[in-house]
C-alpha cells in the first residue's frame, strides 16, 4: 500500500503489485473508515492518507508543502495541520 486518496464518495487506493508495479483501485469508502482499518497509515492533508515508509522526501515549509513517495510520481499536498508530523516521518 502507498496511499489512498479520497475522491468524492470513492477513495483511489495506489499500492504495488508482486513485481514493485503500481496499481490502482476505487472502491466506495471514505478516508476515515481506511484509516480505521489500516492504523499505519497517516493523514497528510485532508484528501489523502499516506504510508509512511514509502515517503522519500519532504519539500516546501509548512504553508506549503509537498511529500514525495517511492514508487509514486505524483507530487501530493501537505496541509499545514500535518506538516509536522509528516516532517518528522520523513527523518525516520
Amino acid at each position: 500500500l502507498v496511499c489512498i486518496k479520497a475522491e468524492d464518495n470513492y477513495v483511489r487506493i495506489i499500492y504495488l503489485d508482486d513485481n514493485d508495479q503500481t496499481k490502482e483501485l476505487l472502491m466506495r469508502n471514505t478516508l476515515s473508515n481506511m484509516e480505521k482499518q489500516v492504523k499505519q497509515l497517516r493523514y497528510c492533508h485532508r484528501s489523502y492518507l499516506i504510508a509512511p515508509w514509502h515517503i522519500k522526501h519532504l519539500e516546501g515549509h509548512k504553508q506549503k508543502a509537498k511529500v514525495m513517495l517511492h514508487h509514486f510520481e505524483t507530487e501530493i499536498p501537505v496541509s499545514g495541520k500535518y506538516y509536522n508530523s509528516i516532517n518528522r516521518l520523513s527523518q525516520l
